[in-house]
């Protein structure tokens, strides 16, 4: 079953969890922000969301959290 809340997640690095949050959900909304103006006008920024998702891929590489991979009551 998947947590809807855990008070022990960011377990006392909350700030860093949130800067680190706020930033690759920032990076998606823009990301597809652009993409949507994209499909309008396929010109504009042709290699953007190429060169975005290869970014996405190497930032979301990087544990974000020091969750336990074998937890079991993870999903």
């Amino acid at each position: 079953t998947m947590k809807v809340f855990d008070y022990t997640h960011a377990k006392g690095n909350y700030f860093n969890h949130l800067k680190r949050a706020a930033k690759i959900s920032g990076l998606f909304i823009g990301g597809g922000f652009i993409g949507l103006v994209h499909a309008i006008c396929p010109w504009f920024l042709t290699d953007f969301l190429t060169l975005f998702t290869k970014r996405m891929s190497v930032i979301l590489s990087i544990p974000l959290c020091e969750c336990d991979d074998n937890d079991e009551t993870r999903v």
